[in-house]
């Protein structure tokens, strides 16, 4: 088992390399089709290790980093996502809103890690509020030429 080369291709990183120990383990933790939570980012970080590295993890490490990306979004009264065609690309919005339990020093750092004064923030509010007075343009001048007639 040990001398088995493999090749795959996970997130859009190729993985090659000897089949150790734990290798169906990294694999189970590497497949996109395991249940593994809609917020686990240990698939990045380990697809972005080098192989060396990676196969040397124990089902305990392994288990170390899932905890450790792992984020908890929990239920929400308001959660949105849709997937939006952009030209060239597809492009995501996500709306998420309930009850804020964060400390006030947590919202500071948020805060500092996301500034909500950014262009692309600006752009698409600029973008949403010029959408919504074109429907409200579009609106008003169908309803008009109908009381006309």
């Amino acid at each position: 088992m040990g001398a088995e080369r493999k090749s795959s291709r996970r997130n859009g990183y190729v993985m090659e390399g000897k089949v150790s120990m734990g290798e169906s383990i990294l694999q189970e933790t590497l497949d996109p089709g395991s249940d593994s939570g809609g917020g686990d980012h240990s698939n990045d970080v380990l697809g972005r290790m080098p192989d060396s590295i990676r196969a040397t993890f124990s089902a305990e490490q392994i288990a170390a980093i899932r905890a450790a990306t792992q984020e908890d979004w929990g239920t929400h009264p308001v959660n949105i996502r849709l997937r939006v065609p952009l030209l060239l690309r597809r492009g995501y919005f996500t709306l998420v809103a309930g009850i804020c339990h964060r400390s006030p020093e947590r919202h500071s750092q948020d805060r500092q890690i996301h500034p909500l004064r950014t262009l692309g923030n600006i752009l698409f509010v600029g973008g949403c509020a010029a959408l919504t007075y074109l429907v409200i343009i579009a609106g008003l001048l169908f309803f008009s030429a109908i009381f006309e007639y």
